[in-house]
């Protein structure tokens, strides 16, 4: 009798002290049967379970004992689907089934966080896949420049949260950060600015210099294959045709006003934004955006390339000549449906070279091309709109997921107080947590959304130390939601879980 109690009450306290480190949370947890009582009492067991999985698996059935998982088996099973993965810890080794090696890596990932500090692991069996297939981070590098070493710990650390796309935001009105052979002004002189203060870079000249700060073709290359060793694609985003200040201050005849009148513009409060966009009407304009292209998909061989879209002005246009031409031209009934003819060129020929477009939500402004994805960032109507069109969408609204609000809780201790909206728009780990990517689309529509991303948005960011501040643990939130199912998991079981995550302890907020 007193023997079988303790069987059952060892039988609960390893269920709890696996899924006590497990990201995301797991869908079931359906015990098994313990095939031997462990020498050492209940009540110390617990301190011998030290896994710090991420994510927690869909499900895990304890089968007892342990093992040193000397041997591992991969087998591929190709009626699973991608990313799905099993793992079978026993004592004579450990065997993984897959249907791609994407995962492999994942279970074996699962099965080194599965290590325990006398180096043992616990006989198990593993069920896991995603919910999501596009489970992102995106980081900005126009405004902050941070180097290939940092971008690979970045790398490094999504892949350890089973994260597996880098959204890579690499040109922008403050810098350009991406060599492209056939333009060299876009680094000898985009990718300098003469301060760090990106608000001032321009209108305060000869204070300070920041740069030049670019990628090379060598560093991209390196950047990528260390991706796709850990299952990572990597989205380049070429902004086209706002946000592209940069390319104007390098070559001013992309812009739809003279160089003088351009000069006046960013320096003149309210119009500086409309200095952000060039000439669609230029037919050198679309070319440049052509042999930029070129460039970079021969460097990104992913399959999709972000090009931006977003927030950008059109009063230039409707004054321009070459723009007002290119409107009667092709039937364009105003200046702001330029914007779709640009976009609709663009992916048509990005297409052509096998590449999928995804755009911000301002693309869906007057119609897009069925397979190009949408990016919903200034809420969830723009994905919502999209996935009842048939596009696939990556729904990511700032007020979820944007890394530079601050969460409310920094305190007097926080070492980088400087964060955009200061207490205007908060965004605790909570919230995070609480993010649905499906919430508010019918059911027939939620096949279109393939998953999110959390936005490093670098403004108010200004070294490596502040990013991880910003973006840790608020990234470890989104990957559980990202993994696991809803209604499965609870913030609190979340937030004890992640007081055992190494990476965490070892100094990442």
């Amino acid at each position: 009798m007193k023997r079988g109690f303790r069987v059952k009450i060892l039988t609960a306290i390893t269920v709890i002290g696996i899924s006590a480190t497990v990201f995301p949370a797991q869908v079931s947890v359906p015990v098994g049967e313990v095939e031997e009582v462990l020498d050492e009492c209940s009540r110390t067991y617990p301190a011998r379970i030290v896994p710090a999985l991420v994510p927690y698996p869909a499900s895990v059935r304890m089968t007892g004992g342990g093992s040193r998982a000397e041997k591992i088996s991969a087998v591929r099973d190709l009626s699973m689907a991608r990313e799905e993965y099993r793992l079978s810890v026993r004592e004579s080794g450990a065997v993984i089934v897959s249907a791609d090696a994407a995962g492999e890596f994942y279970a074996r990932k699962t099965l080194r966080q599965l290590r325990r500090k006398d180096g043992m692991y616990p006989c198990c069996e593993i069920k896991d896949r995603p919910r999501f297939s596009w489970r992102g981070v995106l980081l900005d590098e126009s405004r902050h420049f941070f180097g290939k070493e940092t971008v690979k710990r970045i790398l490094e650390r999504m892949s350890d949260f089973k994260l597996n796309v880098f959204h890579w935001h690499l040109t922008d009105s403050q810098g350009w950060r991406i060599q492209i052979d056939r333009y060299p002004e876009l680094t000898r002189k985009g990718a300098v600015r003469p301060m760090p203060d990106w608000e001032k870079w321009i209108r305060d000249p000869g204070i300070g210099r920041y740069g030049p700060f670019f990628y090379t073709k060598d560093d991209i290359r390196e950047i990528v294959a260390y991706a796709a060793e850990r299952h990572i694609l990597i989205v380049p985003e070429i902004e086209i045709p706002g946000h592209s200040r940069e390319v104007v201050m390098c070559y001013p005849s992309f812009s739809c006003v003279d160089e003088s009148v351009f000069m006046d513009m960013i320096r003149t409060p309210g119009q500086y934004d409309l200095s952000g966009a060039v000439c669609p009407g230029n037919d050198e304009v679309v070319k440049f955006f052509e042999r930029v292209l070129d460039e970079v998909c021969a460097l990104f061989p992913g399959g999709t390339v972000h090009i931006g879209g977003d927030e950008c002005p059109s009063g230039n246009w409707e004054k321009c000549p070459k723009c007002r031409a290119r409107m009667k031209a092709n039937g364009i009934a105003d200046a702001s449906a330029l914007q779709s003819w640009m976009t609709d060129h663009f992916v048509k020929y990005l297409s052509a070279k096998g590449r999928r477009v995804i755009g911000w939500d301002e693309i869906l402004q007057g119609g897009l091309a069925s397979d190009a994805i949408v990016m919903s960032w200034r809420g969830r109507e723009g994905g919502i709109e999209a996935a009842k069109a048939g596009h696939e969408v990556v729904m990511c609204p700032h007020l979820y997921c944007y890394l530079d609000y601050p969460t409310g809780n920094e305190g007097d201790s926080c070492p980088y107080p400087l964060f955009c909206y200061e207490g205007k728009r908060l965004l605790p780990i909570e919230k995070v947590y609480s993010f649905d990517p499906c919430e508010g689309l019918p059911e027939e529509c939620r096949r279109f959304v393939i998953g999110s991303q959390t936005l490093n948005w670098t403004e108010s960011t200004w070294c490596e130390k502040d990013l991880e501040y910003k973006m840790w643990p608020r990234t470890c939130a989104s990957a559980e939601v990202l993994w696991s199912g809803p209604g499965k998991r609870t913030f609190s079981d979340f937030s004890r879980r992640l007081k055992r995550v190494t990476g965490l302890r070892a100094g990442v907020r």
